[in-house]
């Protein structure tokens, strides 16, 4: 390490008295802090081409992982927003004596609440872990 960093350079630092709001936080008020000569000579050490290309394929893995999940909503909003199609079998008779099941309409009441109770937050959630899933591999500097 110190061959790459240099030789370290340890100091104390007291927290201010407007930073103590509990008992434990008189018990580490006092901090030391390392510091290391060469620390800032190495600030786009990561961030070269191979690093870049890592970068992409793991966001385009990344990506391609959470398209299955949103088919599924697609899917799932097609089918409660519109209108089922005809001759939709939920359940198929596999017996002379049993009837088929097929689905001729959903409820308003049904619609909304399939959509206020799963597939809204699912949707919600899909967006969330997305969005910062994609920004945390992008703020990421190293392998």
């Amino acid at each position: 390490r110190a061959e790459m960093c240099g030789l370290p350079a340890t100091s104390s630092q007291h927290l201010p008295q407007s930073e103590m709001v509990t008992r434990w936080d008189e018990l580490t008020r006092h901090l030391l802090v390392v510091e290391f000569e060469r620390y800032a000579e190495y600030p786009d050490l990561q961030l070269n081409a191979n690093y870049i290309v890592f970068l992409f394929l793991i966001l385009v893995l990344w990506t391609m992982s959470m398209l299955e999940e949103f088919r599924s909503l697609a899917h799932w909003w097609r089918v409660l927003l519109g209108s089922p199609a005809l001759g939709v079998e939920v359940f198929t008779a596999a017996e002379s004596d049993e009837t088929s099941v097929e689905m001729s309409n959903l409820t308003f009441a049904y619609r909304m609440l399939n959509i206020l109770l799963s597939l809204g937050p699912r949707t919600v959630i899909f967006v969330t872990i997305l969005y910062f899933g994609t920004l945390y591999l992008i703020q990421s500097h190293s392998y």
